[in-house]
């Protein structure tokens, strides 16, 4: 049996969690439910009532708290039930951020928590968009490897590298790094107009936080893009979701600038799916190549016994 370390969910856009309102959030390793207090703060408890578990996402907001439709036991911020004739119980907090115009959630044992940095654009010019979960009937393992695997950037991404790709591990913050610089070799619609907004030089920086969280930076030169990209695995399949990440322009270009950003992106995603649904990894392969053999062992990093 393995215990999951450390992750961050993204959970929904901060638009869709306004105050009144309790959403549910499932994962294969916790079931939250997330709601606004007063203070307008983001919290998140677990799902199941501490009475008798009933699911919380059933709740009703009010100021002190949310109250179990079941039998109105009222959770306050901190999870504690407020008196009742029921007597006292108790829900788990879970540490929260609203960040990139996003709701998200950790699970994890760290009081103190990385979350991901982007730099590529400045905070204050950057515009945000996400785009609902979806589901990928592979498992999370084949995800990563497939975003940090050079080799298939030319066969499914019809991109060629320009010199040696950097791999880089940070052991202490278990950050996982890749850097390429590419040329367009594909001579779809897509591809011709990656050629003409990067002038056919592509850099790059992906960035996981232990596995679950990705962070993608391309560099065209003039026309810059980040994505933050969520996993949430589940035994059937995954669910990804994401935030696309623009610099402002004028008004009327923001829009035009988002959609050519996210045309690009989901064409990019969409070639990576098909290759890997059903995937199986075949870990002992991963070990005989020097490049593939440092995913393995992040991988192995990110889940311990118990």
């Amino acid at each position: 049996m393995v215990i999951l370390k450390e992750v961050w969910f993204l959970v929904c856009s901060a638009k869709e969690l306004p105050q009144g309102k309790v959403i549910s959030f499932p994962t294969k390793f916790q079931d939250f439910v997330l709601f606004r207090n007063v203070e307008n703060e983001i919290v998140a408890l677990e799902a199941h009532c501490s009475h008798l578990g009933a699911h919380l996402g059933n709740a009703t907001w009010s100021k002190d708290g949310i109250r179990c439709s079941l039998h109105e036991i009222c959770f306050d911020s901190n999870g504690n039930s407020l008196k009742s004739k029921l007597g006292l119980y108790k829900q788990k907090r879970f540490i929260t951020k609203e960040e990139f115009g996003s709701v998200f959630v950790y699970f994890g044992r760290n009081s103190n928590p990385i979350f991901p940095e982007l730099n590529l654009i400045p905070k204050l010019e950057q515009m945000y968009e996400s785009f609902p979960g979806k589901k990928i009937f592979t498992n999370w393992e084949a995800i990563l490897i497939n975003a940090f695997d050079p080799i298939h950037l030319e066969y499914v991404h019809k991109r060629r590298l320009v010199d040696e790709p950097q791999i880089r591990w940070d052991k202490k913050k278990n950050i996982l790094e890749f850097r390429y610089n590419s040329e367009v070799i594909g001579t779809k619609f897509s591809d011709y107009i990656m050629k003409w907004i990067s002038n056919n030089h592509i850099k790059v920086r992906i960035q996981t936080y232990h596995g679950y969280l990705f962070t993608v930076e391309s560099d065209l030169g003039k026309f810059k893009s980040q994505l933050l990209l969520s996993l949430n695995p589940f035994p059937s399949h995954t669910m990804i979701s994401g935030i696309l990440i623009q610099k402002k322009s004028f008004p009327f270009l923001n829009s035009i600038r988002m959609f050519f950003a996210g045309f690009l992106f989901k064409r990019f995603l969409l070639a990576d799916i098909k290759p890997l649904e059903g995937m199986n990894v075949n870990h002992e392969n991963l070990k005989k190549d020097p490049y593939l053999s440092i995913i393995g062992d992040y991988l192995k990093s990110i889940n311990e016994p118990i």
